[in-house]
């Protein structure tokens, strides 16, 4: 197999069994290395095992190892507000057996919800659409905090799907696919009730 599907999928796996009161602990030492995840070597001791080896050149391989980072930290910053009163993590996530949801579908079950105040959502993901890779996280982060706070119900992010996407983030079709998924017209409820809700990551399809 791929080892770097290997490694997307070690990682998003290892997220969500961050479960308990110590799950809940190592998610908060990721949510700290939001500022500058680059540089935070305790991020390495965190999720290193969950990394790939270097295989191609040195700045498609250093990009790759930033997106594993930054997907670690985007995860822990959703849930920070989805811990139980049994100090559980319980993560949304879209319904099981459908295909794999680009942040853009995320993005549009808020700005579903937003009603009032959708512009401006538009206006930021407009931008973050034209963002560059190195310039990706501060907005991304940003967008993922309002998802974290939707004022209806929890939206899921497929957390397996944006680091794929955002690894392959400077072709063309992944930005059309979230303005596609984003924009278009809401259709029938089924697009807003995502329930019943699944947590494994790798029960949807590839």
């Amino acid at each position: 197999m791929n080892p770097t599907i290997d490694n997307r999928k070690d990682l998003i796996g290892f997220l969500y069994r961050q479960k308990d009161a110590k799950g809940r602990a190592t998610l908060a030492e990721l949510r700290r290395a939001a500022a500058d995840p680059r540089n935070n070597l305790r991020l390495f001791s965190l999720i290193g095992q969950c990394l790939p080896d270097p295989s191609g050149p040195a700045d498609e391989d250093d990009w790759v190892v930033e997106a594993h980072l930054l997907v670690a930290m985007l995860f822990a910053v959703h849930g920070a507000t989805r811990w139980t009163k049994a100090n559980r993590l319980d993560m949304p996530a879209f319904p099981e057996g459908e295909n794999r949801r680009s942040f853009g579908a995320s993005l549009r079950l808020l700005k579903y919800q937003l009603g009032t105040g959708e512009n401006s959502l538009d206006l930021r993901v407009g931008a973050l659409l034209d963002t560059n890779a190195e310039d990706i996280a501060v907005p991304l982060r940003n967008l993922v905090q309002r998802i974290a706070t939707a004022p209806k119900r929890p939206i899921p992010i497929d957390y397996y799907k944006l680091l794929n996407d955002l690894i392959n983030w400077q072709q063309t079709h992944t930005r059309l696919r979230w303005a596609r998924d984003y924009w278009q017209p809401n259709t029938s409820d089924e697009d807003i009730d995502t329930a019943p809700m699944v947590s494994d990551p790798n029960s949807n399809n590839q």
